[in-house]
């Protein structure tokens, strides 16, 4: 490859080129890598992967061809993806905390210790009755030696003609076998210490997608059996729209709440709140051992702690809110329109 190097004369003038070259990536040319899993890459089955930390997002694919990915932003359809606490129940599992992927702990962890029967979490979304693929991929770490017993995650449609489908997975192996219809896709990838496992199914005419966690299934891999027990850990947990899974979305989105748990106090109020309608019978107070607020009232005037924030239209929000020590009267809850005096949710309890 040659340089352009135009003369310059008295009869016009030039634009010089920048100069650019190639260079081959030998002889001792390297790059360095920085950056945090999950980062993600298309495999030789053109499929989104995650990549480990440090490690360059390049990988060869069909035909030798080397290939960055370049995903559209994915869409999580599921709730509380990562706190397993806040999902459906069968039975009575057991949800407690474990550390994830990403090295925080989070409620993921979820137990079936009755040899008589199935238990598990499961989370459900409404969608069209029509025929599009729903993909539900999870994660799940890596076990050794014979497993005793076999967790399973399925896609349960209902609500027009139910059905489900899904799989028995070997956390040791990595192979699995169907449960109810055969799924459209099944993708299995190895992380080193842990699993992601997707599959994907069409819906039919039904309004409803769970997304079911099932720690113990199966005894042996291949049929349901109510004898297994056993503990799985289930976390990144994602339902989308589509064939193919794409990088974890938390549907969650950032915490609103500042100081939420009320730890943080100047004089008599809580920090980030504002505090109204206190006399010497209705007032507000920190709780005996902290981290709570004390709500005092003999309902001669509407005492009440307020936290504004702004959200955004369309978007769906979580609230949440522990009520401990109840003695008598109640408590109303509200979400109130800023701009005109309308309650937009109001409960009591």
């Amino acid at each position: 490859m040659g340089l352009l190097s135009p003369q310059l004369s008295n009869r016009g003038s030039f634009k010089i080129p920048p100069v650019k070259s190639i260079r081959p990536l030998s002889g001792g040319y390297t790059f360095t890598y920085t950056g945090s899993a999950p980062r993600t890459y298309i495999d030789s089955e053109g499929v989104l992967q995650v990549e480990t930390d440090n490690t360059k997002p390049i990988h060869e694919t069909l035909n030798g061809k080397r290939a960055i990915r370049l995903e559209p932003q994915g869409v999580n359809l599921l709730e509380s993806p990562r706190n397993l606490d806040e999902w459906d129940i069968t039975a009575s599992p057991v949800v407690t905390s474990a550390v994830g992927l990403d090295g925080n702990e989070r409620n993921i962890e979820v137990t079936d210790n009755a040899s008589g029967a199935h238990e598990y979490v499961y989370k459900g979304i409404d969608i069209s009755a029509d025929t599009t693929q729903y993909t539900y991929t999870t994660h799940i770490p890596k076990t050794t030696g014979s497993p005793t017993y076999y967790p399973a995650l399925r896609l349960a449609f209902t609500g027009g003609t139910p059905f489900s489908s899904g799989i028995f997975f070997n956390t040791t192996t990595g192979a699995y076998n169907t449960y109810g219809e055969v799924p459209d896709r099944v993708k299995i990838v190895d992380l080193g210490d842990w699993w992601k496992i997707s599959i994907t199914k069409a819906n039919t005419d039904n309004t409803t997608v769970n997304a079911v966690a099932q720690p113990a299934a199966s005894t042996d891999g291949s049929n349901t059996n109510t004898a297994a027990v056993g503990t799985t850990i289930f976390d990144f947990n994602q339902i989308e729209a589509k064939k193919f899974s794409s990088s974890f979305v938390d549907a969650s989105g950032p915490e609103l709440t500042t100081n939420g748990d009320f730890a943080d106090w100047t004089g008599d109020d809580p920090d980030s709140f504002t505090v109204g309608a206190e006399d010497a019978n209705n007032y507000i107070t920190e709780a005996s051992g902290g981290n709570a607020a004390r709500i005092v009232s003999d309902q001669s005037a509407a005492v009440y702690c307020r936290a504004d924030y702004y959200l955004e239209e369309g978007a769906t929000y979580e609230w949440s809110i522990d009520v401990q020590n109840y003695v008598s009267g109640d408590v109303r809850l509200l979400v109130k329109d800023p701009i005109t005096p309308v309650d937009i949710i109001a409960v009591s309890a």
